[in-house]
């Protein structure tokens, strides 16, 4: 037998073209069309054909190596491969495709690099579905070395325009303008009359590069985790696959190779252009929409450097509907004015057409939300479009509604009826035209039923039959009768509202219709309930049963649930609460509808603890163990624990409350879990406190620390604090309540866990004062006057300067107290501190008139008087005056003396 290798190489060539073009039609059957077993057998069939096609592929490359003047063969080796590349990254096999593309990247021209840019294309389109940004952009950047060749340069782009739309969506501003800047740069110009669009010097830079061979390389990995079995289950007729024929491998666009050094260049350019502006206008959307309008308006610049043709004229008037919205937006009106003025230079064609009139639209909304209704109006009138053009009539329509909506909003109902009577009789009866007509009928009927006009609105909505009568008329109908019913509601007639509730039935089953249906009766249970006709509302929301188990009307339902259990509760209708909301547990679920179910049990603990029924509420509250785990249930669940503690605390009944408090530790560490359980500990110890169980209170606020610091969990710790420091006082225990005092300054320094510190040192300055212990009354001043100022923490510093002052006024200190006094003075000009002030200056005239020194006495005297002339700071001077005249009369009239403490006292 003749060893004949062209033969041989022909044969695996062959089997070659046929495995690339069995695995490209396997790749190309959407998942969606198979089963989840047919799903697993295609995935591994296609894994193996890959795997084989690869491995005949490198066999080929190393039997039969090509010389350098092999230009034909090593062009369709580079299809082969690419072509794997391609199938590999369609398919999900994205490790594999970044291995192939590492080991064949480099600067290349002619059909090579053609064929590698596509092949990029796809890897940078797999890694980015695939949820892998950084890659993307990896393989995008490493596509630059690939623009000297001009049809490298549209995949290129068209992978760009894909990397920016996925920036768009994402709200990635930085990337989109990276890539963006790639995209203009790599433009040739008008002027450029090379083939190659990059200067070659960029080229002979990659080529020197020592990384640029190493840039994509990438570890060959498993692709699909496949049994043995499988593997060979396909492997044996992969390798035996022959085609009669040797038909030539296509590439990916249907297309045969094509000599990239004869192309026309005008043409590239213009492709080129034509992708590039797609970019710009994905580009600008992203800032045009995100209240950035001058970065868009750079980009949109641009494109008017691009060559003038129809179909860039249409891009450009595409790209400045969204440059209006985005100056609409902004209130920049005269940049708008001057775009769409623009637009009529583009171009007459029925696209551009359609943009403008689309821009107009946009504008006269901006101008309407702005209240410009002139403008508007103004605008509007000069949209002038010839009948026979449906799409421009349409156009006008929709700005018709825009401004009659503007018009409701803004109170012109008049203006608002004429225009809609306009677009009743001036348009024909398009589909579209009547779907327009539905939509202004509800706004008007929404502005009436603000304005309480509810018969202008049933007037309007009668018209809505003659529109349509399809699923989708019928469904807007349900939406006008949802407006209209809020509008009834809102205007006291509950009786129309139902019965027009009763009437949505005649509209039908439609999924739009159900869940209007769904959202009027989760309104009527609330409004029926808030009016006391629990009756009516029960009734509503027996009849949300029949709607179905869509999860919007799941969530209707479940928000109505909370309402009704609510309402029953207020009118102590517990039993009926109670069986609505263990059905409740019961009914199908969305995480959304769990919270919901929370919140039900939340309302039932409140009504059971404050109707004193205990029990009743504790076993709805072990019901919400079942109801789940999620940060916001546990959240609900410690408001309920909370409040129940907070009636069984008023009970009397202590070890209940307690034993509700050490079960709260099973709810997570969340903020909102954290802060219930904080404010049942605040509750509890001061429970504790007033009872005289110290020990147990310091116990709960040692156990606080560990719930954390600052916000408001600092704040609720602070009123533990606080709470704690007057136990200890009340009790006799003043050195402990100090050790607490000074321990308070740990929670932190925000405004209210201050305040609560002054509130305890203010306790802690009279203590000390009763006791005689005026050193430390002075220290805790001292430390209260180290506070930030505010009103509320100078009334409290008053307090404790008030307290101070009595105690050394008592212990014979005249001189201190006065100086206290005057300190006194300089904690603000705050009404609440005026009477302290007075009462504090009657103390010290009396104390120093008494003890003869009358210029002291007349000098606080007169600082009394700059204090102000209210009612009680007059009785105050006048009783200072009177102290003040009574000492001075004492030697001589010792009973005037006594008469005026009496006269004082009364």
């Amino acid at each position: 037998m003749t060893y004949d290798p062209p033969q041989e190489k022909a044969a695996l060539e062959h089997t070659l073209v046929n495995l690339l073009e069995e695995a490209s039609s396997l790749a190309d059957v959407p998942g969606i069309s198979l089963g989840e077993v047919k799903i697993a057998r295609n995935k591994a069939k296609l894994s193996m054909l890959l795997l084989t096609a690869r491995d005949l592929y490198e066999d080929i490359n190393k039997r039969f190596p090509l010389a350098l003047e092999q230009e034909g063969e090593q062009n369709k080796r580079m299809k082969w491969a690419c072509r794997l590349i391609s199938i590999n990254a369609r398919s999900g096999f994205v490790a594999e495709a970044n291995s192939l593309y590492g080991a064949l990247y480099g600067p290349s021209t002619g059909y090579k690099a053609k064929a590698l840019a596509k092949a990029a294309f796809r890897l940078v389109e797999a890694y980015q579905k695939q949820g892998y940004p950084e890659e993307a952009d990896r393989i995008f950047f490493s596509m630059e070395s690939l623009a000297g060749e001009p049809h490298a340069l549209m995949d290129l782009a068209g992978a760009a325009s894909f990397l920016i739309l996925n920036s768009v969506k994402a709200g990635d501003k930085e990337r989109s303008r990276d890539i963006f800047e790639i995209m203009k740069n790599l433009y040739p110009g008008p002027l450029k009359e090379s083939l190659l669009l990059r200067p070659q010097g960029m080229l002979t830079l990659v080529e020197s590069d020592e990384n640029a061979s190493g840039l994509i390389m990438g570890e060959r990995e498993s692709r699909h985790q496949t049994s043995e079995s499988e593997v060979e289950k396909y492997r044996a007729p992969i390798l035996t696959l022959v085609s009669s024929s040797s038909t030539e491998l296509k590439d990916e666009d249907g297309e045969g190779e094509e000599n990239g050094t004869s192309a026309n260049f005008q043409k590239i350019v213009q492709d080129y252009a034509y992708r590039l502006a797609q970019s710009v206008i994905n580009y600008i959307s992203t800032y045009a929409f995100s209240g950035d309008p001058q970065v868009a308006r750079e980009a949109y610049d641009f494109l008017f450097q691009l060559p003038d043709s129809e179909v860039l004229n249409v891009y450009r008037a595409i790209a400045t509907v969204n440059m209006i919205c985005s100056y609409g937006t902004a209130r920049e009106w005269q940049a708008a004015k001057e775009l769409y003025a623009l637009i009529d230079e583009m171009g007459d064609q029925l696209e551009i057409r359609s943009c403008k009139a689309k821009a107009a639209v946009n504008l006269i909304n901006h101008y309407g939300d702005a209240g410009l209704l002139s403008s508007a109006r103004k605008l509007y009138d000069s949209l002038s479009v010839p009948k026979e053009s449906v799409e421009l009539v349409i156009k006008k329509a929709e700005a018709a509604s825009v401004l009659i909506y503007s018009y409701g909003e803004n109170g012109f109902f008049k203006e608002a009826q004429e225009l809609y009577r306009e677009l009743l009789n001036d348009f024909d009866d398009y589909l579209e035209i009547n779907q327009i007509r539905s939509q202004a009928t509800i706004n008007l009927i929404c502005d009436y039923c603000q304005d309480r006009d509810i018969p202008s609105a049933m007037a309007l909505y009668s018209r809505m039959d003659t529109f349509g009568s399809t699923e989708w008329f019928l469904s807007k109908k349900a939406k006008a009768l949802n407006n209209l019913i809020s509008g009834c509601t809102k205007s006291g007639d509950l009786s129309l509202a139902m019965k027009l509730y009763r009437s949505m039935e005649t509209l039908g089953t439609s999924k739009q219709v159900l869940l209007e249906r769904a959202k009027t009766a989760f309104h009527l249970v609330t409004e029926m309930g808030l009016v006391g006709r629990v009756e009516d509302a029960l009734g509503v929301y027996k009849s949300m049963d029949l709607l179905g188990d869509n999860e919007i009307i799941l969530l209707e339902k479940s928000k109505a649930t909370v309402n009704l259990v609510g309402i029953l509760g207020c009118v102590s209708r517990l039993g009926e609460a109670r069986s609505i909301y263990e059905k409740s547990l019961k009914a199908p679920q969305i995480p959304q509808t769990l919270i919901n179910v929370a919140k039900t049990a939340f309302n039932l603990v409140y009504d059971y603890g404050k109707a004193a029924c205990y029990q009743e509420a504790k076993e709805i509250l072990e019901t919400m163990k079942d109801i789940g785990d999620s940060e916001e249930i546990l959240a609900e669940r410690s408001l309920a624990s909370y409040r129940l503690i907070l009636f069984l605390t008023e009970a009397g009944q202590m070890e209940v409350a307690t034993e509700i408090y050490e079960s709260m530790g099973s709810l997570g560490n969340s903020a909102k879990a954290l802060l219930g359980k904080a404010r049942s500990a605040v509750i509890l110890i001061q429970e504790f406190g007033n009872k005289g169980n110290i020990d147990k209170a310091q116990e709960l606020y040692a156990s606080m620390s560990a719930l954390g610091t600052g916000g408001k969990l600092g704040q609720e710790r602070a009123k533990a604090g606080f709470r704690l420091v007057s136990s200890l006082i009340r009790l006799g225990r003043i050195d402990e309540a100090r050790v607490n005092f000074d321990g308070m300054e740990q929670l932190g320094s925000e405004e209210q866990i201050v305040l609560e510190r002054a509130k305890a040192g203010v306790n802690l300055v009279s203590a000390y004062g009763t006791i005689g212990n005026l050193d430390d009354a002075r220290y805790v001043i001292q430390v209260l006057r180290g506070f930030p100022d505010s009103e509320d923490m100078a009334v409290l510093k008053g307090k404790a300067t008030y307290n101070l002052v009595t105690d050394l006024v008592r212990a014979g200190f005249l001189d201190e107290s006065r100086d206290l006094y005057h300190d006194s003075i300089l904690l603000g000009p705050y009404p609440e501190l005026l009477i302290p002030k007075g009462r504090l200056g009657v103390i010290l005239v009396r104390s120093f008139a008494t003890a003869q020194r009358f210029n002291e006495a007349q000098a606080l005297l007169e600082e009394m008087n700059a204090l102000g002339n209210t009612r009680e700071l007059k009785r105050l001077k006048e009783s200072a005056n009177f102290e003040f005249k009574c000492a001075k009369s004492a030697l001589n009239y010792p009973y005037i003396r006594g008469l005026g403490r009496e006269v004082r006292d009364s």
